[in-house]
């Protein structure tokens, strides 16, 4: 027997509109709040500018060029 010989509609839809999830598929993540490392981050650069501040003041008031030197190297860092 041929398959066209008997025409039926079978009475399901294969469309995707019919099947509503009700949710949204965005698969974003979350890493939590940043204003910590905003924090810390100033916290670093204060202590480095200090730092930065008192090697070149010492290597001022001491005559030395590489504590200059290196005070400026921090500075850049």
């Amino acid at each position: 027997m041929a398959h066209d010989a008997h025409a039926h509609d079978h009475g399901h839809d294969h469309s995707h509109e019919a099947h509503g999830h009700g949710h949204s598929h965005a698969h974003g993540h979350h890493h939590g709040p940043t204003d910590t490392g905003d924090w810390r981050y100033g916290v670093g650069l204060i202590v480095n500018l200090a730092f930065v501040a008192a090697e070149f003041g010492a290597g001022f008031l001491s005559h030395s060029t590489a504590l200059m030197a290196d005070a400026g190297h921090n500075l850049s860092d």
